[in-house]
């Protein structure tokens, strides 16, 4: 699925490691120089992917009363994860899951499975919510609703006993999306329709069949002049 805010996300990146680090890349050779470009925005995708995973398990640590050392660049991250399950009065049931569909040819791992004591008050009834982190300076974008959907839409699950589960009994009701900045969070309902899932669907079959169509060798190409010449003949 083209992605145009990511498109415009690497070359901004680039763009930035370029002017962050000018006098360290003056110093190298032009291919060097070139090659450590073309890498910047994987780095910064990296680090982005290892802080949300790092700001998840610590105020997860926290909540539960253990005593953590946080990192001095994450600790506004941290704090408002904190904040959120606080303020929500969240209550994990798996987190960090394996799910997977064998039927639709994917598999993925969630970041949790909860229960909210002030969203059951509010809906009057007890809800199961599957959640994403979210911690890119970027803000929120629609697609997580289809990465949320296809974890929702999974068969099975391995659970803390480390056995294959049905999905089916976890009971969601809800997929949210927590948006997670140094200076507070936002949370953001998904849709998790069937037509969320069908697009998912439709959007994991291109990109299986592109991939596959990239793998394949070209074929020789043919010379156009020289067929038309023997029809002549």
């Amino acid at each position: 699925m083209r992605k145009k805010a990511l498109e415009n996300w690497a070359g901004n990146e680039t763009a930035k490691y370029a002017l962050d680090n000018w006098d360290t890349l003056a110093d190298l050779t032009p291919t060097t120089r070139f090659e450590t470009l073309k890498r910047a925005r994987f780095q910064s995708r990296d680090e982005a992917a290892a802080r949300g995973t790092a700001v998840h398990a610590l105020a997860e640590q926290i909540v539960e009363g253990a005593e953590v050392d946080v990192p001095d660049e994450l600790a506004g991250h941290v704090a408002s994860a904190v904040r959120f399950l606080d303020e929500w009065k969240v209550r994990s049931v798996p987190n960090e899951a394996t799910v997977w569909n064998e039927k639709g040819h994917y598999g993925g791992t969630l970041d949790g499975v909860a229960t909210s004591d002030v969203w059951d008050e509010r809906c009057g009834e007890q809800r199961v919510i599957l959640f994403d982190w979210k911690t890119n300076r970027s803000g929120m974008y629609g697609e997580t609703a289809l990465q949320l959907s296809a974890y929702g839409n999974a068969k099975f699950y391995i659970g803390a006993d480390g056995q294959d589960h049905p999905m089916a009994e976890l009971g969601v009701t809800d997929h949210w999306a927590i948006g997670v900045r140094s200076d507070g969070y936002s949370v953001y309902p998904m849709d998790r329709s069937e037509q969320t899932f069908r697009t998912f669907q439709y959007v994991a079959t291109v990109a299986r069949r592109t991939g596959a169509m990239d793998a394949m060798d070209a074929m020789d190409a043919l010379k156009s002049a020289e067929i038309f010449a023997e029809r002549a003949a």
